[in-house]
């Protein structure tokens, strides 16, 4: 694997202006060589290691292997250059994509706040766009909390929250090959005991955690991660009914739930969430982590989960009984791959 700083378009965090600087050079030579003045091309790449990652649009596509060969030409970093095919349409949140100039070895290796990630980019799901946002999350925990990552893909919230803040960390992942990278990165900074891995079903890990927690195996979680921004508001239903009044009274605190999703507006992100949980949420604070389209802004919702919801009746018992009256679309696809994961 090649060593490389994780860097990204200007919208990511200083770190990643050199890359940024570096593509739009790039896109200016392909463009003098292969368009007119009225096609628009790239200004912007991400990278992932020596992996440089394009959306081209569809006018560009007759011309993406000059674009990448130019794109590997100009920027010593590289020696991979992809571009994404179609769109995330599976639960590993992995998308297809095309090798237009360089080796076809996409095992990257590259650093962030402090940590150092090694994956395939090809089989897992990783974004250097969110490196700001893993930052701020991740330095707002205190030393010693304990967080559940409910969808934590190889670690970009787990590890920095183990190494830097010296949480502990329960990181469940759904993808094998995610799962697998997370096992290796958590040896690979050190932090066996901090970080514990799963590679379950999101909703059968929460019911596993609390189970585990009532029983006074695991320590409560202080912080919920549920960074899947398409789906992650609908598995809120798995809080519902997780607490009692009784644990309640001797002392069990509710978590602090950080709830990634797309959505047009912050008046929209509570109005769904709220929906799925059916209580208020009072003290929820939304952040707007970038804008990805018109109308489609991707945001973080922090808030600590309302008592109703963690004392609902008849939604969701600790032995682990599920819901019979929430079915989203594409939750039965995922409950059957968990299923079959933990059978294994």
């Amino acid at each position: 694997s090649s060593s490389s700083s994780s860097s990204s378009s200007s919208s990511s965090s200083s770190s990643s202006a050199s890359s940024s600087s570096s593509s739009s050079s790039s896109s200016s030579t392909t463009k003098s060589r292969t368009t007119s003045d009225h096609v628009d091309i790239p200004t912007s790449f991400e990278t992932a290691g020596h992996v440089a990652h394009l959306n081209l649009k569809d006018e560009m596509i007759p011309y993406r292997y000059l674009i990448g060969r130019v794109l590997l030409d100009k920027t010593p970093t590289l020696r991979s250059v992809v571009n994404k095919i179609g769109t995330i349409s599976n639960e590993f949140r992995v998308f297809d994509m095309e090798v237009l100039a360089g080796t076809s070895d996409l095992r990257v290796e590259l650093k962030e706040h402090g940590c150092t990630f090694r994956f395939d980019y090809s089989k897992v799901y990783w974004n250097s766009r969110l490196q700001t946002e893993h930052h701020r999350i991740a330095s707002s925990m205190r030393a010693n909390d304990v967080v559940g990552d409910m969808f934590c893909g190889i670690g970009p919230f787990a590890i920095p929250a183990a190494v830097n803040q010296h949480c502990h960390v329960y990181a469940n992942d759904l993808n094998p090959n995610s799962y697998a990278a997370l096992l290796g990165n958590i040896q690979l900074n050190g932090v066996a005991r901090r970080v514990h891995p799963y590679n379950m079903d999101a909703r059968a890990f929460v019911r596993h955690m609390r189970s585990e927690q009532v029983a006074g195996r695991v320590p409560a979680f202080t912080h919920v991660l549920m960074n899947l921004p398409k789906l992650a508001p609908e598995f809120l239903d798995v809080w519902r009914g997780t607490f009692t009044a009784e644990q309640l009274l001797a002392g069990a605190v509710l978590p602090r739930i950080h709830c990634y999703c797309f959505e047009a507006n912050t008046h929209d992100v509570v109005k769904r969430v709220e929906r799925v949980l059916q209580a208020k949420v009072p003290d929820a604070i939304v952040h707007l982590v970038r804008n990805i389209a018109p109308r489609k802004n991707m945001y973080c919702i922090s808030f600590t989960l309302p008592r109703d919801a963690a004392l609902a009746q008849g939604a969701t018992s600790l032995a682990g009984t599920k819901r019979k009256d929430v079915m989203d679309v594409g939750e039965s696809d995922v409950e059957v791959a968990g299923k079959r994961q933990k059978t294994k």
